[in-house]
């Protein structure tokens, strides 16, 4: 009996240990669960974990006064938060070119300089323009292009942008000078090894780039039409020349896309792949049409670039399930045209004209893989035999208590189409419809 009864108090005890322990766990995994209010329990940092709120919200960058700042991985990025000025800003809070962080974005844009909008207002930047195009669509566009990118930013991006759960991902290579920057950062860094065609290269083997470009290196182009500009094809010639650096670089861009694709696959986002072409490439066809003749460097960087771009787009046009589109032609097209799509001076970067053209082919391509604004009677499931009713009138939302509201007001069972919640993201929502007004709010008033 003695034995028996110690068994028992053993078990017992033990029993004890574990309830309290048990407890223990669950008041400070679950204090909800035992009556403790969540936002009462104390949570112990890390040290090997960044503070979120201090990253996002770090003072130093809101109080510097350069417009890139600099990162271990991007090597730079915009400053947040920078004022809007002339040709430069509005940045969000994340550095990026947009007046707000949206929940969700149907499109997502990557890019350099040239999709950034240097030299304009950001409504005049291609991204912008595109989405003005659109404007028949439900379509919010996030800008994630930085100055100073090329493919290997690109593919960090393209994996932050399926946090926006895009319809669509546009990527924007540049000749001007992603192929150089695209190799540096690949064969500087072994984390992007694996996005280099070759080994046998380093990058002390980078062809030298004179920036500023030499006053003797400026070439001054009067056209027939009265346009006048300055070409520079010493300073985009070593990103584009046969050299085994840029055919690398070119390497690094077209594995880079090949990377962007598998990672946005499972999202199910569709890709959209172009080729912004430089300021000299794209003014060729007109010389040769006023007859003017170009010199021995300009004629050897749109030969070469012509080339490199050809390679490049095809690539493109291989990586699976993705989509190219050639903004080149209608580039030069327009230029022949007498559109002044380039300022007058130096600079390579676009002005409203060559923005718009941009714009307008990519809007364009972009059509099918967008959904038309919502307007409406629908139904978001929300789990098993659970779902929640929503009137959509252009571009606002109501929610509905039930479908006898939406029979009083004219609709049909059959008139109510089934979509998910994220359809309806970044539409405002004007609270619970309780109104019986069929002229406002039935099918006809929606027509």
């Amino acid at each position: 009996m003695t034995a028996l009864r110690k068994e028992w108090l053993m078990l017992s005890g033990v029993l004890l240990v574990t309830l309290a322990a048990s407890l223990g766990i669950l008041r400070w995994l679950a204090p909800q669960l035992i009556g403790l209010p969540v936002d009462l329990r104390l949570v112990t940092s890390s040290e090997r974990l960044p503070p979120f709120f201090d990253g996002v919200f770090r003072q130093s960058d809101y109080t510097s006064d350069e417009f890139l700042l600099n990162d271990p991985v991007t090597v730079t990025r915009g400053r947040p938060r920078l004022p809007e000025l002339t040709n430069q800003g509005p940045h969000d809070v994340l550095g990026f070119r947009n007046r707000e962080v949206p929940v969700h974005a149907d499109i997502a844009v990557i890019g350099d300089s040239q999709t950034y909008g240097n030299n304009v207002v950001l409504e005049n930047n291609w991204p912008s323009r595109m989405m003005e195009s659109l404007s028949d669509f439900q379509s919010v566009t996030y800008n994630m292009a930085s100055v100073g990118w090329g493919g290997v930013q690109y593919l960090e991006m393209a994996t932050k942008a399926t946090t926006f759960r895009p319809r669509l991902l546009i990527v924007a290579f540049y000749t001007g000078n992603d192929p150089l920057e695209s190799f540096l950062l690949a064969y500087k860094l072994d984390r992007f090894k694996d996005l280099r065609p070759v080994e046998a290269l380093s990058p002390a083997d980078m062809p030298v780039v004179n920036f500023p470009v030499p006053p003797e290196e400026r070439w001054v182009v009067a056209f027939k039409d009265g346009f006048e500009t300055v070409f520079t094809p010493s300073l985009r010639l070593p990103s584009n020349d046969d050299h085994p650096v840029v055919h690398a670089g070119y390497g690094v861009m077209a594995n880079a896309a090949r990377e962007i694709r598998r990672v946005t696959l499972p999202f199910g986002i569709a890709v959209m792949f172009t080729i912004i072409p430089t300021k000299e490439y794209v003014f060729a066809n007109k010389l040769r049409l006023d007859g003017i003749t170009p010199t021995a460097k300009f004629k050897r960087l749109v030969e070469e670039e012509g080339k490199r771009i050809a390679e490049l787009a095809d690539a493109l046009r291989a990586v699976p399930s993705a989509l190219y589109v050639d903004v080149t032609g209608p580039l030069a097209g327009a230029a022949v045209e007498g559109l002044p799509l380039y300022p007058s001076n130096d600079n390579g970067h676009p002005i409203e004209a060559g923005y718009a053209v941009i714009a307008g082919v990519l809007a364009a391509a972009a059509r099918d893989k967008l959904r038309k604004r919502l307007k409406g009677l629908f139904a978001v499931p929300l789990g098993p035999n659970e779902g929640a009713l929503f009137l959509v009138d252009s571009n606002d939302v109501w929610q509905l208590p039930g479908m006898d509201l939406a029979l009083k007001n004219g609709w049909s069972r059959e008139q109510v189409q089934i979509v998910s919640l994220r359809a309806l993201s970044g539409l405002p929502r004007r609270g619970t419809l309780d109104v019986i007004d069929p002229d406002r709010f039935g099918p006809n008033a929606l027509r």
